[in-house]
């Protein structure tokens, strides 16, 4: 199984996916799609992308799936900075 690797970006990570379902079967179903999408996602991500996509009313879609987890992952690298410039200008 393909996991993101450490640098690797989310768009990357998610365009090797799809080509690689792409090979296996051209006619794999969305979900299907996605499963693999959120096994392979880095540690830090998963729990916060799996949790919004259980929260969806409609089956998740590889562009759903795209859009929670770039979401997750700009809000997991501004948060640590700005938490640390909120707490050295505090201190």
């Amino acid at each position: 199984r393909k996991q993101q690797q450490p640098g690797e970006t989310l768009i990357a990570y998610y365009d090797d996916i799809l080509d690689l379902c792409k090979q296996v079967d051209n006619n794999i179903p969305l979900h299907m799609t996605v499963d693999y999408l959120q096994d392979g996602l880095r540690h830090e991500l998963k729990i916060h992308v799996k949790r919004q996509l259980k929260a969806l009313y409609d089956e998740p879609t590889p562009t759903m799936f795209s859009k929670i987890a770039c979401d997750e992952e700009e809000l997991h690298i501004t948060t640590p900075q700005l938490y640390f410039a909120l707490f050295t200008t505090a201190t």
